[in-house]
């Protein structure tokens, strides 16, 4: 008898140790435990379905993934949503040209193309050259007879350079002393430009040298059709919080504020109020301005001397979620560089749905349990562009009044760790009473 009592006693202990005696977890559709909520407003229903552009307090009150997004209607249905985000998308499409002429005198270089008897629409060209570090002003012109021409595009800057950052070449730009200072090799070159759509038999690209500069000879010219969508970003204005210098490092730590957590920010640019510098930069992530994660590194410079100017004020790195940003401004021996203003730019999140006619729906969020849920509307939508969807906008943000917060689930061994004592207890007497039960029988 005893013997089943000890038996009784381990069952009943695993089972409070057991995991299946927990309280069961919050489902994902009791919208109790969603923390806000907003309406959506359809401002334009032109299309079936409608986008509707997430705010700044929607990536604040939900999770960093999203995860937690819902579509509600009146009774509290779930309605399917794709959430969307258009990336720039350029389509470009090479065309023949054949070169017929080709010339480098005194004051320029020149290079014309013929297109054919039947030119297609071209609206973008690149410059090839043999040559690197120049910097030049070219002009675009068109003709159908190669006697009369019309300018397509003046003074387009375009350049090419490729040199040890930490040599001279530098030095005789910004005027400023770069000794124990190295950096890696640094290139860069923008020879391509687009102007109106035109359609000529020629093209001919002049590239001045002036008196004073050697000749870039040009040695061709590739014609494109191209069809580019623009990415659609978010802007966020950035607030100088505290600025300190790191004498070990020759840096300068800016730390800015965007004013709500967990922002998309992918790329940022800054205002500077020197001239004539190039600066190494690191950028760290952060959203309580306490632990920094290191989001990316670029270089800013600018430099304007004679009549050569060229400037890099904006770092692109992937994408971070975040309040604050911090700028490490390695200034070498050089006198430091002043941020005068920090803008973030991250890709617009859109939730796109389709709405029946004259039925109320809200955006819930917040939810710290909230799933991952798939629908099958992004096979739907699939190849649409934002220009293909009506536009929404959201209602004042709501806190729910009968908001439950998540509290993860454990077994009651590690939710109440009395248990444990009070399970080892009972084992421990139930082996004594079988020890005794079997010397007596002994």
């Amino acid at each position: 008898m005893r013997t089943k009592i000890f038996v009784i006693i381990i069952a009943i202990v695993g089972a409070l140790a057991s995991p299946a005696l927990a309280a069961p977890a919050a489902t994902d559709r009791a919208h109790n435990y969603w923390e806000f909520s907003a309406d959506i407003r359809v401002t334009d229903g032109s299309r079936r379905a409608v986008a509707v552009p997430l705010e700044a307090r929607v990536y604040a009150g939900a999770r960093t993934d999203l995860a937690d997004l819902r579509i509600a209607d009146p009774a509290g249905t779930e309605i399917p949503y794709l959430l969307y985000i258009q990336k720039s998308l350029a389509k470009e499409k090479r065309l023949p040209a054949k070169v017929i002429g080709k010339e480098v005198t005194q004051t320029e270089s020149t290079l014309t193309v013929d297109l054919g008897e039947a030119p297609p629409s071209v609206n973008n060209v690149t410059i090839e050259t043999g040559r690197t570090n120049f910097i030049r002003k070219v002009t675009l012109e068109g003709s159908d007879d190669l006697n009369s021409w019309t300018a397509l595009r003046r003074g387009i800057v375009v350049y090419s350079f490729s040199f040890e950052t930490h040599g001279v070449y530098l030095e005789q730009f910004t005027r400023e002393v770069y000794a124990g200072y190295g950096y890696s090799r640094y290139t860069g070159s923008n020879l391509s430009f687009r102007f109106p759509e035109a359609k000529y038999r020629y093209l001919r690209i002049r590239m001045p040298h002036d008196e004073d500069k050697e000749p870039v000879e040009i040695t061709g010219l590739g014609t494109y059709k191209s069809i580019e969508t623009d990415a659609v970003e978010e802007t966020f204005r950035g607030t100088v919080v505290k600025t300190q210098a790191d004498v070990d490092t020759k840096s300068v730590e800016t730390i800015v504020n965007f004013g709500k957590k967990d922002l998309p920010i992918s790329r940022i640019a800054v205002g500077v109020a020197e001239m004539n510098f190039f600066r190494q930069v690191e950028v760290y992530s952060s959203n309580d301005a306490k632990e920094w994660t290191r989001a990316g590194n670029g270089a800013l410079f600018s430099i304007s001397l004679d009549k050569e100017t060229r400037d890099n004020t904006t770092l692109s790195f992937s994408e971070v979620r975040a309040r604050y940003l911090k700028l490490k401004v390695l200034n070498g021996d050089n006198k430091p560089i002043r941020l005068t203003s920090v803008t973030a730019y991250g890709a617009k999140r859109f939730i796109v749905f389709i709405p029946e006619k004259g039925a109320g729906y809200r955006l819930l969020y917040g939810n710290r349990a909230g799933r991952t849920v798939l629908y099958d509307l992004a096979e739907v939508l699939r190849d649409k562009r934002l220009e293909d969807f009506g536009k929404g906008i959201l209602g004042a943000e709501v806190r729910n009044r009968d908001f439950i917060p998540y509290k993860e689930q454990k077994p009651w061994t590690e939710d109440k760790p009395y248990l444990l004592w009070i399970a080892m207890a009972a084992i421990g007497v139930g082996v004594i009473i079988l020890g005794v039960q079997i010397t007596k029988k002994a």
